[in-house]
């Protein structure tokens, strides 16, 4: 089941305006949901019909996707947590669930780092805190020019969707793939080339804000993502008190479109048993 998409509410920060959505119930304890990179919070549209019985969901449009303003210049992980800060301050909620995929995991780590308490708990999706490796960084530095230039052209779809969805995802299911496509023609040139030079090219190493953070934490790796499976997962989970780590099959970066229904009862799941804790 789809959800009807909510009318966006724009909150300032100090990254421009961010959009934002709202589904269930107004007066159940708030959790955020923050996306990957390439694609905009029309991602999440597989899990919010069971999230929502559950919580009261901000779904977020990330600086410079879908109708948050566009991001005009290059920025850092660091204010682009700021700017989560800001749009937490902005909507007058004190405490949340975070769950992230990717880029939100990212936002999380070191927003947790920075403002101990405002997380109630964090779930973050196939979120490896390494910083990208030096020749994908070089890789990705080579296409930003393109995107700024031309913008989503096909073969840069294409590669998106490679690395965002798995060959069966690809090969099955056309919503998914068109949901990254739709999303990155979305964007503006100059905010697609700014993404990704701020947040893919020029993300730094969060493996100490994973570390340090206190929020109750769940880590969730896939089975086809090299850099962040079983093993990566289960040893930040080790070495961050009380978290723990979920493996989820037949998934890449994308989990909430390839694996929703699997993902929504894990994250339902883990709110249950933080809420007893």
């Amino acid at each position: 089941m789809t959800p009807r998409v909510a009318e966006p509410r724009l909150v300032q920060t100090r990254l421009g305006r961010l959009a934002v959505r709202s589904y269930g119930d107004a007066a159940a304890p708030p959790a955020v949901l923050w996306h990957s990179m390439f694609v905009d919070s029309s991602s999440w549209a597989r899990v919010v019909p069971t999230l929502s019985e559950h919580r009261r969901l901000v779904v977020v449009d990330g600086p410079g996707y879908g109708d948050s303003d566009e991001l005009a210049a290059v920025t850092t992980m660091t204010e682009c947590a700021d700017a989560a800060l800001d749009l937490l301050d902005g909507l007058d909620l004190p405490v949340v669930d975070w769950v992230g995929n990717a880029w939100g995991g990212h936002v999380a780590y070191q927003l947790d780092c920075a403002a101990p308490g405002r997380l109630r708990s964090l779930v973050a999706i196939s979120a490896p805190p390494q910083r990208l490796p030096m020749r994908d960084r070089a890789k990705v530095s080579l296409l930003r020019p393109v995107l700024a230039t031309a913008g989503p052209v096909p073969f840069l779809l294409d590669l998106v969707a490679e690395a965002q969805l798995t060959d069966f995802s690809r090969a099955a299911d056309g919503q998914a793939v068109q949901v990254i496509r739709d999303s990155m023609r979305r964007q503006s040139r100059r905010s697609l080339s700014t993404t990704v030079a701020s947040f893919v090219i020029g993300r730094r190493d969060l493996t100490r804000q994973v570390r340090l953070g206190t929020a109750p934490a769940l880590f969730v790796a896939t089975d086809d993502r090299g850099e962040w499976g079983p093993r990566e997962a289960d040893a930040a989970a080790a070495a961050r008190p009380g978290a723990r780590a979920l493996t989820v099959s037949w998934a890449r970066t994308l989990v909430p479109l390839e694996q929703p229904a699997v993902l929504a009862r894990r994250i339902v799941e883990f709110w249950t048993e933080v809420e007893r804790a």
